[in-house]
């Protein structure tokens, strides 16, 4: 599958489609605690997951991985230069990003590692370890 995720604070909302596009699953979940957890185990290292780069990803984006899930951060501005809409809503935005996803038409963006990230974190805040 092919999994489109529109990840906001509170909630994220999941399409997932098959190899010829066709919708086989929509679920809106919490972006935290057991919704997220229940989501996520429901899934196959089989399975490609996208999402776009925002302030809300990196915590969804880290337990993917570390389950052995591939992810992929996409860039905002180019996905949306590429499928632009006029009418937009979470359940667009997620299966349109499972369909690009599907069609290897994702704009990554870059994923620095989670030190460089923490410590980016650090500087943000103004606080010494």
């Amino acid at each position: 599958m092919y999994v489109g995720l529109d990840v906001h604070k509170k909630h994220t909302y999941a399409t997932a489609v098959d190899e010829s596009g066709k919708i086989v699953r929509e679920e809106k979940f919490p972006s935290s605690g057991d919704g997220l957890i229940d989501f996520v185990r429901s899934l196959s290292k089989e399975d490609k997951v996208v999402m776009e780069a925002s302030s809300t990803w990196t915590h969804i984006y880290d337990l993917l991985d570390e389950l052995g899930i591939e992810v992929c951060l996409a860039h905002p501005l180019q996905t949306k230069a590429i499928a632009s809409a006029k009418i937009k809503t979470d359940r667009i935005s997620a299966e349109t990003l499972a369909q690009l996803l599907r069609a290897d038409l994702i704009p990554t963006a870059y994923v620095p590692s989670k030190e460089i990230r923490e410590l980016r974190t650090i500087t943000r805040s103004g606080h010494a370890c």
